[in-house]
Formats: C-alpha cells, sequence, structure tokens
C-alpha cells in the first residue's frame, strides 16, 4: 500500500483508550478527556478485524499506544492476539510505565520485546509538576525491571524550556550507564501547547556533546519510527532525536494512525480522518474497509503543516487522543 507520493506505508500507531493514569501538561493535562461510553471505543474484536484487514494491505507493524494504554482492560490478551496476525512482524508498546512492571511478564509471554516509556524527568518534583502526579518511583522501577528482563527500552523525554531542560545532561549521563535509548522530542504544536516552548534538536546535542564525548550517529536501523540515533565508546545505551519541527523528516514517514474512536488519520498535522468504525458498524465488508484505508493513506498529505499556527486541526488535536 503506498501512498500518493509513493512512499510505502507498513507502520500503523493503533491507540487502544484515549483515557490515561497521568496528567503531562503538554498532553492531555490536569482536566482530562471528556468522558465517553465504552461503546463509542472499537472494541478489541473490531480493533481486531481490522488488524487482519491492515496487514493484508501491507502493514507489517503495529505500535500500541492510548492515552495509556495498560489502564485498558485485556489490552495484553489482543496485544497477543495481534502478535500472531499472518504479516505482521512487529508489535510494540508505548506507555507512560505506571503499570508497565505489572504486565512485564504478560507483555513478554504476548510477543512484545521493545517498549516505549514516556518519562519527561529524572527528578521526582519535575517529574510530578509535569506529569501531575506523584508515580515517579514506579516508572523509575519499571524502566529498570524492563531492562532486567531484556526488553529493549525505549526512553521519550519532551523537552519544554524552562521546566524540563535543565535535566538534558542527566539523561545523557543515563543513557551511558544503562542499556536503554533516550530520546528527545521536539514538542509539536497540537492542542493546548501554545504556552510551552520547544527546545530544538541542535541545542540538546550541543549540551549533551558537554558530558559525553565521541558520539557519532548510529548507522544501524533502530526502530520502525524517524528517530536519528547516536552512540559513543563509552556509552552502553544511546541517545536520539526525533525533530519534528526544526528537521523534517515527512519524506520518509510510512504511517497511519487509528484512533480509539476508529478514525483512521494520514498525518499528525491533518484535520483530515476517515471514520472505520461507522463502516464497521454499518455492515461494511471486508473489500470496503481495505478500500477506506488505501483511500486514507493516498490522502496523506506530503509534509506535515506544524508551521501554520492558523490550521485549526493543530488547535483542536490532542495527543491523548490519537496516540501520539
Amino acid at each position: 500500500m503506498k501512498d500518493s507520493f509513493g512512499r510505502e506505508i507498513d507502520y500503523l500507531r493503533l491507540s487502544v483508550t484515549d483515557r490515561c493514569n497521568l496528567r503531562c501538561v503538554y498532553c492531555m493535562g490536569e482536566e482530562g478527556v471528556e468522558w465517553k461510553p465504552h461503546c463509542e471505543m472499537l472494541s478489541f474484536e473490531e480493533l481486531e478485524r481490522l488488524c487482519f484487514l491492515f496487514s493484508e494491505l501491507g502493514i507489517k507493524k503495529i505500535k500500541i499506544t492510548g492515552g495509556e494504554p495498560l489502564v485498558k482492560k485485556g489490552v495484553v490478551p489482543f496485544i497477543a492476539r495481534v502478535r500472531h496476525i499472518p504479516g505482521i512482524t512487529d508489535v510494540t508498546l508505548t506507555t507512560n510505565g505506571v503499570l508497565l512492571e505489572y504486565y512485564l511478564d504478560e507483555l513478554a509471554e504476548a510477543g512484545v520485546s521493545s517498549v516505549n516509556v514516556s518519562l519527561d524527568s529524572l527528578d521526582r518534583r519535575t517529574f510530578q509538576r509535569l506529569s501531575g502526579r506523584d508515580e515517579f518511583d514506579r516508572v523509575y522501577g519499571a524502566i529498570q525491571a524492563a531492562v532486567r528482563k531484556n526488553f529493549r527500552v525505549k526512553i521519550n523525554a519532551v523537552l519544554l524550556r524552562g521546566l524540563n531542560d535543565a535535566g538534558i545532561e542527566d539523561f545523557a549521563l543515563f543513557a551511558r550507564d544503562n542499556e536503554v535509548s533516550v530520546r528527545f522530542i521536539e514538542l509539536m504544536p497540537l492542542g493546548t501547547v501554545s504556552a510551552y516552548e520547544m527546545v530544538p534538536t541542535g541545542e540538546v546535542l550541543e549540551k549533551i556533546s558537554r558530558v559525553i564525548k565521541g558520539l557519532t550517529p548510529v548507522s544501524e536501523p533502530q526502530g520502525n519510527g524517524p528517530a536519528v540515533y547516536y552512540a559513543a565508546p563509552d556509552m552502553k545505551g544511546k541517545i536520539a532525536f526525533i525533530s519534528a519541527m526544526s528537521s523534517c523528516f515527512c519524506a520518509t514517514c510510512t504511517r497511519l494512525r487509528l484512533d480509539s474512536l476508529g478514525r483512521l488519520k494520514p498525518c499528525l498535522s491533518s484535520g483530515l480522518s476517515r471514520d472505520l468504525k461507522a463502516l464497521v458498524r454499518g455492515g461494511a465488508d471486508n473489500g470496503a474497509l481495505k478500500e477506506a484505508i488505501r483511500e486514507t493513506a493516498r490522502l496523506k498529505p506530503h509534509a506535515h503543516i506544524f508551521a501554520d499556527r492558523t490550521n485549526a486541526a493543530l488547535r483542536d488535536t490532542a495527543m491523548s487522543k490519537i496516540g501520539g
């Protein structure tokens, strides 16, 4: 399955819920999300049917996201079933880590070998200020437990100037001393984040280079996404950057996003989407669903429009609703 620019679409980010047990300031905020009845969300059976169709169209890699996916009852057995769909070669999980340690053994049995853990600070007070909850010990403990159990662990840190950017060097040293990849993500202008300032990759790399000498780009692929990885001879782990704002990587974007309400989005910055839930519950056959997916892929824009602050889609879209 290709989009209209010839990009091979092989990666799906699948949100199973928009609910979360944290209240990160740049994502959901303390106000949370508007409560929606369970029946408005796609069921695991409906999601599994769609995953079969996505695989038949060429999707090979699926990232399970939320909100926080581990608050969704039954998510791990669902992951196990998706992992065994023919053609699906990789199923990974993005989590805030609060519940992760409890599920590590089940996730391993389900075929998950890699987890992305959102952790925006290694300082407990800063973590609580950013996340709205005092859960640092549980998240940090889960990361350590995942490493011990041989999961590939990627830590996602969104930097906000004046809030957590003072901890950049601490993250670098953590990657030096632990078998994890610390990934710095540039803040994207989605939802109500206008009060916060993004910290560009170049500035972060300059600060890290002061404490980690000999950083060089890693040539081997490290995952399914756009992160650019760096390593140094004395490091156990790696540093990576996801530079959506300062270094557009849209030319190599191969993903679609399906939110928990069944809306398939071709791009984070686009207001375009296709309501697959309406088709599924309206009795559409597999052929009609596949064509709807193909049409959405063809609508994928050439590049994001994050620079266009007048774009209503940016104001009305929150990360918690579409899985990042």
